[in-house]
């Protein structure tokens, strides 16, 4: 069993700045990921599964649907895979397709980095993203 698990900035909007510039957070298990806990990434395939699998544990309270791989790339320097996930969430819809009954979509865009080992370093924007 593998724990996702959440930094969170301790008290109000001004103190958790203060605290991000020091480095002082709570650490925060957020969701439990079933399997084994060293999912040995082999190829492209499985490093995508276990992308997926720590945004679904991690964003689970979220609703993230359409979920879908969009870019995919390998850094042989830091030995990981670089996979960019795309979602949607209930609150991305904008106003006129609301008015209008459409449920247009914006997507937001993730990169992870796994490891060989399917432990995911990093969870990040994409470049260029709000």
């Amino acid at each position: 069993m593998r724990r996702v698990w959440r930094w969170q900035p301790v008290g109000g909007l001004a103190a958790a700045l203060a605290l991000y510039a020091s480095g002082n957070y709570l650490l925060e298990s957020i969701a439990e990921i079933p399997g084994d806990t060293h999912m040995q990434v082999t190829d492209a395939k499985s490093a995508v599964r276990a992308a997926k699998e720590y945004l679904l544990a991690l964003l689970g309270d979220e609703s993230p649907g359409d979920l879908g791989l969009e870019e995919l790339e390998y850094d042989d320097r830091q030995d990981v895979w670089l996979v960019t996930l795309g979602f949607s969430r209930p609150w991305d819809r904008n106003a006129i397709a609301t008015f209008t009954g459409q449920t247009p979509k914006f997507r937001t865009y993730r990169v992870l980095k796994v490891r060989p080992d399917g432990e995911v370093m990093s969870f990040m924007r994409r470049a260029g993203e709000k």
